[in-house]
């Protein structure tokens, strides 16, 4: 799974501490980030090409999940 600047992966001793945007390559790495995430109860906030951002209400985010690369 690769990370933007500043980002850790969802096993990083640090990844609780800030708000990581991780960006999924596959499957097992969308599961992998909501088992921990889930695990832990921190918040994901899954993304993909942002089309529907501005939907909804504000939420409290932990993290982001991207999942744009995928299919």
């Amino acid at each position: 799974m690769s990370t933007t600047d500043n980002c850790h992966s969802p096993n990083s001793p640090d990844f609780d501490d800030m708000t990581d945007i991780l960006k999924a390559e596959n499957e097992q790495q969308v599961l992998d980030a909501v088992k921990s995430a889930a695990s832990d109860k921190i918040a994901l906030d899954v993304r993909a090409n942002g089309s529907k951002a501005g939907l909804g209400r504000a939420t409290d985010i932990g993290h982001v999940l991207d999942v744009s690369g995928l299919g």
